[in-house]
């Protein structure tokens, strides 16, 4: 759909044929491939006040979601470090995270045409270890991004006291406890 126009013509279609516009949405193509036709999706944490950039991915596909071995360049892979180092996205993505009022997850975005754009805010991502890489440098660029969110989580860590205890006697804490009594196991161990 490339204009407003047609956009328009397309939700009336779909009410006319029953769906319920809460149903509805619409998905902005954004991605931007590199010259030699690689797409990068960018990503930064934030916990609490801190910004921490990550490793990026890198793929032939627009969607870039897990990763293509062999497609990126040596100067996209020093640029991934220098972004991880300096953090150079970190206030542009810091709107994002404000505008959606979270303190911590992951944002997903790339940069289209030199601006960044967000993808989505994951406020439960998954951090995979990358245990080995062709370019030296990612290895680097990972120990780098663990340092620096370690150093974030370390920043929002509460001091251990002996004699502090969270009290958990909020409505739902009670139901669950009651609950966790008619079953036969810790369903918080696993």
């Amino acid at each position: 759909i490339a204009t407003p126009e047609a956009a328009e013509t397309e939700r009336e279609s779909a009410l006319e044929d029953g769906y319920v516009l809460g149903d509805l949405m619409f998905v902005e193509y954004r991605a931007q491939p590199d010259a030699d036709g690689v797409f990068r999706k960018l990503a930064m944490f934030r916990v609490g006040d801190e910004m921490v950039a990550t490793t990026a991915v890198h793929e032939r596909d627009w969607q870039a979601k897990l990763g293509e071995i062999g497609v990126a360049s040596p100067e996209m892979y020093q640029d991934e470090y220098d972004l991880v180092t300096t953090n150079r996205h970190a206030e542009d993505i810091r709107k994002a995270f404000d505008t959606a009022s979270i303190s911590y997850g992951r944002a997903d975005y790339a940069l289209i045409n030199g601006k960044v754009e967000v993808y989505e805010i994951n406020t439960n991502p998954y951090i995979d270890p990358i245990s080995a890489h062709p370019q030296p440098i990612r290895m680097k660029t990972d120990a780098a991004f663990r340092e620096n969110l370690i150093a974030a989580m370390h920043a929002i860590d509460s001091p251990v006291s002996k004699n502090t205890f969270a009290v958990l006697d909020g409505d739902d804490f009670v139901l669950q406890r009651r609950e966790d009594r008619m079953v036969f196991h810790d369903r918080w161990v696993k």
